[in-house]
């Protein structure tokens, strides 16, 4: 089963990049109706998705987590990956622009926090709900700045804490002053880029949408660091092709300058809100 996802025609805006063609909105819902199967009821959890038993770790000290009143698989303490119910969480947490969550992000300049592999960010996507993600990988680099990817943890909502059930990854730009020393030596240069990472980024995730979205006039280019490890992470998990392509503004700092919740650097399954 195949998905279209409508391309986000802001994203590219200044980039000197070939143009990719379009997938309108209109017959992207359409496809959804015909493709997506109905949703299970809201009062039920499909075998996806754990039962509301099944509970997020609790909001820490000073957010008071509300009872959860049902299991939808949308705003249960566990969301579903679905695209149905997915797409449902999504358009309930927009930002102050009216755009569903962002899958690229911009490091803010506040903080001090050397970012490298295992470090907690956090996104705040919108007032009252902030992302948590921790980076895993590098992808590529500027003379300026370093692509990481990020896999999502769950988000601190009012109505307290919500995992993803499943893996989802985004991506965040990173001054290459606030990166570990390891990214500064000379063997990162085959995966240095010599233009800007958030135009060539929005390129990037508009030519694979279009091209996994059954545009065989795209051509994927052989050999291509930037593009293959996007192309890798919408194939791996397709529900992160929900997420926008354009440049998220929600604040973005490292949980470090913050004083982050010690669950993050070390779940063991049970996870417990203890502030450092």
């Amino acid at each position: 089963m195949s998905f279209s996802f409508p391309i986000d025609q802001s994203a590219a805006v200044g980039a000197s990049f070939p143009s990719t063609p379009d997938i309108s909105a209109t017959s992207a819902l359409s496809t959804w109706s015909s493709a997506v199967p109905s949703p299970p009821p809201a009062t039920e959890c499909s075998s996806e998705v754990p039962t509301a038993g099944d509970s997020a770790p609790s909001s820490p000290p000073g957010l008071a987590r509300q009872a959860v009143l049902h299991a939808s698989p949308a705003f249960g303490p566990l969301v579903s990956l679905h695209v149905y119910w997915f797409m449902e969480f999504l358009a309930a947490h927009l930002d102050y622009r009216g755009l569903r969550q962002s899958i690229l992000w911009h490091l803010h300049p506040v903080g001090r926090a050397i970012i490298q592999l295992g470090t907690v960010i956090m996104h705040r996507q919108c007032l009252g709900v902030e992302c948590f993600a921790r980076v895993t990988h590098f992808v590529v680099r500027s003379s300026e700045e370093v692509l990481f990817q990020v896999n999502i943890l769950g988000w601190q909502t009012s109505m307290g804490w919500r995992e993803p059930a499943g893996y989802l990854h985004s991506f965040v730009i990173v001054p290459l002053k606030r990166c570990g020393p390891d990214f500064l030596t000379w063997a990162w240069a085959p995966f240095t880029y010599p233009f800007s990472l958030q135009q060539q980024a929005q390129y990037s995730f508009q030519l694979v949408r279009a091209y996994l979205a059954g545009d065989r006039s795209v051509r994927i280019p052989m050999h291509d660091w930037f593009i293959g490890w996007i192309l890798h992470t919408y194939v791996m998990t397709p529900t992160s092709q929900l997420l926008g392509t354009h440049l998220a503004t929600g604040f973005t700092v490292a949980t470090d300058d913050l004083g982050p919740p010690s669950w993050v650097y070390g779940r063991t399954g049970q996870a417990s809100w203890q502030w450092m």
